[in-house]
């Protein structure tokens, strides 16, 4: 059984087209930039062309995942009434990117308060100590203070611990407690064995030394303690290679990628045994490629290609056949590889 040659190239046309659109935007922008996004979106339709080659070659694979591509690019004849609906809600409408990102990642079975989980796997309980090292804002700290957790949030960053602690009337009110700490992990000011849930979602790509890094959040976790791990995944990474500002890869941001087997190797041998591993992410890996084409600035008004770019995919992922979408194309593309692995001695 054979994926149609009129679903490959379909799926080709739509990503030449929005390539094209980012392209010329930049080009008008920054003549030099034009080359590098055609470059990265030739690469990225090179991609597609070998993977779905590849799904139309093989019956298993087709079973488990060639069917979930084929409904990617044909689900506009499943519920006319759902997509009529889905239009009228986003006519005229600007979908803020937050939004967009919490409702995919909510389809994932991320930060489902009816079992307590962050993550399928990983659920916070009343008695749970959570240490959210390199906390950023503070999302996974306050969604773990939701369940009446003893909550510890650390980060480098000292601003972004006096916005979390601005934050904590509200967010932290449930919490045991709940207590933020400015430090660099080397070492982290943490008693021996003292977290149940031990989060760190991508830290590891940012530090000097990853193994020593490692060895701090075992140190610090009590034997059976689980850990969230996630860092950027080689596939997304090798998209921002070719399309990102050099500063992408400089100190304090990515100083490295990790293999699926160099991370798994980094925390085994930290001792730890992984237990899931899944990856995630592909609108994020588009998102962040049009960034750098329409030459977004930080902290600016969001360019209109990725104000396109965000409502097309909420309005996918809210259509009939999103779910299954979702998921093919997390599998081909992810921003993210995420593990849950437990501390067994």
């Amino acid at each position: 059984m054979r994926v149609p040659a009129d679903v490959i190239q379909f799926s080709i046309d739509h990503i030449e087209v929005l390539s094209l659109a980012s392209a010329r935007r930049a080009g008008r922008q920054r003549p030099h930039f034009k080359a590098l996004g055609v470059l990265a979106m030739s690469r990225l339709n090179r991609l597609v062309r070998k993977c779905l080659a590849k799904i139309s070659s093989s019956r298993q694979k087709f079973e488990s995942l060639a069917w979930r591509a084929h409904r990617v690019v044909e689900p506009m004849d499943v519920d006319a009434k759902r997509r009529s609906e889905i239009a009228k809600r986003l006519k005229d409408k600007v979908i803020d990117v937050g939004t967009c990102a919490m409702e995919d990642i909510c389809q994932q079975g991320w930060f489902n308060k009816a079992t307590q989980e962050i993550l399928p796997g990983f659920a916070i309980h009343e008695d749970d100590t959570v240490v959210d090292v390199g906390c950023g804002e503070g999302g996974m700290s306050s969604y773990a203070a939701l369940f009446g957790a003893d909550v510890i949030a650390t980060d480098i960053d000292p601003t972004k611990i006096e916005l979390l602690n601005r934050k904590l009337p509200v967010q932290g009110q449930t919490a045991r407690s709940f207590k933020t700490i400015v430090s660099d992990s080397d070492p982290l000011p943490i008693a021996d064995g003292t977290a149940s849930k031990v989060i760190s979602m991508e830290v590891l790509e940012h530090v000097d030394d990853p193994a020593k890094f490692m060895a701090e959040l075992v140190r610090i976790g009590k034997v059976g303690a689980l850990y969230l791990i996630s860092v950027p995944d080689p596939v997304g990474e090798a998209l921002q290679r070719v399309a990102a500002h050099p500063c992408y890869w400089e100190r304090p941001n990515h100083l490295r990628v990790f293999e699926h087997k160099d991370l798994d190797q980094l925390i085994e041998n930290a001792g730890l045994k992984i237990e899931i591993r899944t990856r995630t992410g592909f609108f994020w890996t588009m998102w962040w490629m049009l960034f750098w084409g329409a030459k977004q600035e930080f902290g600016a008004p969001q360019d209109p290609i990725l104000e396109h770019w965000t409502k097309a995919w909420y309005g996918m992922v809210l259509s009939p056949t999103g779910a299954a979408a979702r998921r093919a194309l997390d599998d081909f593309m992810p921003k993210s590889q995420v593990v849950i692995a437990r501390k067994v001695a």
